[in-house]
């Protein structure tokens, strides 16, 4: 029975479920039978690999696959599982760990395998690995194909930093996405001196350019993207992550903007606001002078906190009569928010000429209003996208209203 049940089902639908089940299932389903093992050999299965050195070369089943399935290999993500916990493990086997993971990055390198993205995530800083950085960097080295670098969460020393830049930018480079979010920045960190700079004006093929705003506020930063830009005109996004930990930072001079929106006016600008709900908190961004803001998120924490002010209504309020001329999209995730602000949606919908998608994630009332007045206002929008996931209505956890 089970070699007739094998037998079938149909080899794109075994993928399609494969596609579903953790590494370890996977090496399990390769080693069943002939048909099993093709529908594991599927470029989409592997095509994105994620590697998490505190848990995946525990065993072998990671270094095994990577053997088999090595040539599929377009997108590799290197990281901590749980950067901030200390396993108790660790200390005692950091030396083996090492030596596993140096092996790995070995093995890509000698077989010469291109990706064309690659991201270092959460990195648990200890001074054995930074023999892992250093076969890092070797492998970017050699990248011909490389067009993302993203950089998650990375705590390096500057010299850590400046390998993994050195070997990813290089003056031949071709990246057309470029990301740094960090939810903190040590002292003397790379972001925040000349060297970053340096690797920065190499950039000239970039179309994606996602910074925190801590390193947009450094010296020089804006002005280079605004040069590099004027010279190579490739630039299509500039999107800005501003956190809590930003509202102490310098306030960029209203007379960059002007020359941004000036030289740059094509280049959409995004802001993404995150744990900041008070306008108080956010008056920096509103100080920044004419901003050609195209599109902003704003996201509560994972949990409500009482501690905080929010006062979302203004907050949102004071968004609108900034930059209502310019706005085409607007994200709110606000499920741990406790303001009902249906008015304030609609605002947004009648005011914002320019909005061409709204999506909200909170509180609405639960006689429907807001639909009826979404549906009334639907008769006449064109090119309007609005979609609500009130998170206490199971029954309409994804309402989509598209009006054309």
């Amino acid at each position: 029975m089970g070699s007739i049940w094998q037998d079938s089902i149909p080899l794109e639908l075994l993928s399609e479920i494969f596609k579903h089940l953790p590494r370890r299932d996977l090496y399990c389903c390769y080693q069943v039978c002939q048909k099993w093992k093709r529908a594991v050999d599927n470029a989409e299965l592997w095509s994105k690999f994620v590697i998490y050195v505190d848990r995946d070369f525990v065993e072998k089943t990671t270094s095994t696959l990577t053997n088999h399935f090595f040539r599929h290999i377009r997108s590799l993500q290197f990281g901590w599982h749980t950067p901030l916990v200390h396993n108790r493990w660790l200390p005692l086997r950091v030396h083996d760990l090492t030596k596993k993971v140096v092996h790995y990055i070995f093995f890509l390198t000698e077989n010469n395998v291109q990706i064309n993205s690659f991201k270092l995530f959460d990195w648990y800083e200890l001074y054995p690995f930074r023999k892992i950085i250093y076969h890092l960097s070797r492998f970017l080295k050699y990248q011909t194909k490389l067009r993302t670098l993203i950089f998650h969460n990375l705590v390096l020393p500057k010299s850590e930093c400046v390998k993994i830049l050195d070997s990813s930018i290089g003056f031949d480079n071709a990246l057309t996405y470029f990301e740094v979010h960090n939810y903190f920045y040590n002292f003397n960190t790379v972001f925040d001196s000349e060297i970053f700079l340096k690797y920065l004006r190499r950039l000239r093929c970039l179309k994606k350019l996602k910074l925190d705003y801590f390193i947009l506020s450094r010296n020089d930063v804006i002005d280079i993207i605004v040069e590099s830009e004027v010279q190579q005109k490739t630039l299509e996004l500039l999107e800005i992550i501003i956190d809590d930990t930003d509202i102490h930072s310098a306030v960029i001079p209203s007379v960059k903007w002007r020359k941004f929106k000036k030289l740059c006016s094509y280049v959409h600008l995004s802001f993404v606001i995150k744990n900041i709900c008070h306008y108080e908190q956010l008056e920096f961004i509103f100080m920044m002078g004419e901003l050609p803001l195209k599109s902003f998120s704003l996201m509560c924490g994972s949990k409500y906190n009482q501690t905080k002010s929010r006062n979302l209504r203004l907050t949102l309020s004071k968004m609108i009569e900034k930059y209502y001329k310019t706005l085409e999209y607007v994200s709110l995730d606000l499920r741990n928010n406790k303001e009902n602000l249906e008015s304030t949606l609609l605002r947004i919908i009648y005011q914002c000429v320019k909005l061409k998608r709204l999506v909200f994630d909170g509180i609405v009332n639960e006689n429907m209003q807001l639909f009826y007045e979404i549906c009334v206002y639907g008769e006449t929008a064109r090119g309007l996208s609005v979609k609500i996931l009130p998170h206490k209505y199971k029954s309409l956890m994804n309402i989509v209203h598209i009006y054309g």
